[in-house]
């Protein structure tokens, strides 16, 4: 017998997407109609630019190829890098997106990772999303970072596989947790499809880099597959 909850669920997502069709799109920010963002809260966004550390992405006072934090939690990611800053109006866009089911809002999010890609492309074979554990997704319906995927992939013209990796074990949220208890709650919580992977540069799509846990921990099953070089991309960097 199917679950209840998943089937009210599926069926709230259905009904959510046709609203979004329907109505004209409202400001995520302001509530302006028009736009998903309007220009006002769109010229507000703090975009992350050099100076920075060349490997985390960090903001630093001057570039350098491996800064403090790099030192201190080295990743195992060729570079990471992010399109803005965690900043209003970045969080609230984001939670609407994860938990209010305001789907359209991926192609704005995807939309300014396309266009800070100039500053950062590099040459990858293939776009793999931070996957949700199977409960995570069955209760949430959706993974965020797999609709940014989507929309951002045929835009930078890189192919997506949203199978190569899988969330073996449902960890805890991120949110809250210092950096010690990030990196244990993900530890090992990845699992890589070594046909899909092998020999390939993959580049890595999240919605919020903090600390890189996330990041480490995916990375780490993409090498163990035999991933040749791993990159990271994610919406927002949190400053940590």
């Amino acid at each position: 017998m199917a679950d209840p909850f998943i089937f009210a669920r599926r069926w709230h997502i259905l009904s959510r997407r046709i609203v979004d069709f329907l109505l004209p799109p409202k400001c995520a920010q302001c509530g302006r109609v028009g736009e998903m963002l309007c220009a006002d809260c769109r010229a507000s966004l703090a975009w992350v630019d050099y100076p920075l550390c060349m490997a985390c992405g960090r903001q630093a006072k001057s570039s350098v190829q491996r800064c403090r934090l790099c030192e201190e939690r080295p990743l195992p990611l060729k570079q990471v890098r992010a399109a803005v800053h965690y900043v209003e109006p970045v969080p609230r866009i984001i939670h609407k997106l994860k938990y209010e089911d305001e789907f359209a809002l991926a192609t704005v999010l995807a939309d300014w990772m396309h266009e800070a890609w100039a500053k950062w492309a590099v040459a990858v074979d293939v776009l793999v999303p931070i996957p949700l554990h199977k409960e995570r997704y069955k209760s949430r319906g959706y993974n965020q970072a797999e609709l940014i995927a989507k929309k951002l992939a045929p835009s930078i013209q890189v192919p997506l596989a949203t199978k190569a990796l899988k969330r073996q074990r449902d960890t805890q949220s991120q949110v809250g947790l210092k950096a010690s208890a990030r990196q244990t709650n993900v530890q090992d919580a990845f699992q890589a499809d070594r046909q899909k992977v092998q020999g390939r540069s993959i580049l890595l799509i999240d919605d919020v880099y903090t600390t890189g846990a996330t990041l480490r921990a995916a990375a780490l099953s993409l090498i163990q597959a035999g991933a040749r070089d791993i990159y990271g991309y994610c919406v927002a960097q949190a400053d940590k």
